[in-house]
């Protein structure tokens, strides 16, 4: 009974509120910048008309108003950046007082429906994607105005549809594993649309975060070959190479870097049937990391390019370790020679063009690291 007094208290005083800001509305109205009055009228009392007066003739509003001045002065507000929480908070806080006091009484009611097993798994599992969906659409549309609370509510929907779907396959065992990796593939997608969409660089870097772990749901029971994992996360990274080359958010490529060096470490090492398939995935990676990186360089040429350096060391070693751990050894010398051709060549096309001397010496540092393993793997 309180709780319904609640919501009939909240929604008179939301009706009042209403009406109120209405009037003050209309008390700040600002009147014509200019006063209606005809040019030709005179300002004395009484004018003199001469004898034959021609008829006044009825003339447009427009041309006593003049286009340069409107009528109400409008100043266009370009979305905030800032969140905006308490601003968004003071707009029409009644309502938002009543929408949280019922969503209060939605969340206790499900919990106690949960408790008696009111609601079974499927309905638990589609109440939770409703509403991580629900909280996506919440934060897209936020996002036009405030992108930074957009951003939050885009990060918190996605959270609640992966565990959704999470547990609808390892704990309800509601449909296949591979399923909830669509499901999870997806939202990572929508994340990186609204990235690429807002220019928001988080946005884009939890994309890739969950576009990469979810095919780890996939190891409960689904057994999945690594040559799958692979192939999956190379389709990753060409999304991720995708938003580099929409936004220049080069950083991406040092994540993406990270996310195949994770993957890579249970397999650098080990001998399976798999690991001639694997190596072909590493040259792969490295190639498509290789042409990014060194785009990259070219054409920023004067800005910062550390973390290009990084990466582009970073790339090297890692090839290299794959190299030396899984190649076959009457032809890994061969194989580390071809490299090292290729990134000293990059190393003097960079210096020649850029006349920037850290990738080069990055580059040339790879290649000399290549030219001494070679001798050591010659059969």
């Amino acid at each position: 009974m309180i709780f319904v007094l609640l919501i009939v208290v909240s929604l008179f005083l939301y009706s009042l509120h209403n009406r109120v800001r209405k009037i003050e509305e209309s008390l700040q109205l600002r009147p014509l910048s200019q006063p209606l009055v005809p040019p030709s009228v005179s300002s004395n009392a009484f004018p003199q008309t001469p004898a034959h007066t021609p008829p006044l003739q009825s003339q447009p509003l427009s041309t006593y108003i003049s286009p340069e001045q409107p009528a109400f002065a409008t100043t266009p507000t370009a979305p905030s950046t800032d969140g905006g929480v308490m601003e968004w908070f003071r707009e029409d806080w009644l309502l938002k007082l009543g929408a949280f006091i019922l969503l209060l009484g939605f969340g206790w009611f499900v919990s106690y429906a949960f408790l008696h097993n009111w609601i079974g798994p499927l309905g638990r599992v589609t109440l939770g994607m409703l509403a991580g969906i629900g909280i996506l659409g919440f934060g897209w549309v936020r996002m036009h105005k405030y992108v930074r609370q957009g951003s939050i509510f885009l990060g918190l929907g996605a959270m609640v549809v992966l565990i959704s779907a999470y547990s609808s396959a390892f704990v309800y065992d509601l449909f296949p594993a591979r399923g909830a990796l669509v499901i999870m593939f997806l939202t990572s997608a929508f994340i990186a649309l609204a990235s690429v969409r807002f220019k928001i660089l988080s946005l884009a870097v939890l994309g890739i975060i969950i576009a990469s772990v979810a095919p780890t749901t996939l190891l409960v029971n689904a057994s999945p070959t690594h040559v799958e994992l692979f192939a999956y996360l190379f389709a990753v990274i060409l999304g991720t190479v995708w938003i580099v080359s929409l936004t220049g958010w080069r950083s991406l490529t040092g994540v993406g870097l990270l996310m195949f060096f994770f993957y890579s470490i249970p397999q650098i090492g080990t001998s399976t049937p798999e690991s001639g398939t694997l190596l072909l995935f590493a040259y792969a990676f490295a190639f498509l990391f290789f042409m990014t990186n060194t785009l990259g360089i070219l054409k920023i040429r004067d800005g910062d390019i550390k973390p290009d350096a990084i990466i582009a060391a970073g790339n090297g070693l890692l090839l290299l370790t794959w190299i030396i751990t899984t190649a076959n050894p009457d032809w890994a010398s061969l194989i580390i020679a071809g490299w090292m051709i290729l990134f000293t060549i990059a190393a003097f096309a960079i210096f020649a063009i850029t006349k920037r001397r850290e990738p080069f010496f990055v580059y040339a540092g790879v290649g000399i690291a290549m030219l001494a393993a070679a001798p050591a793997h010659i059969p």
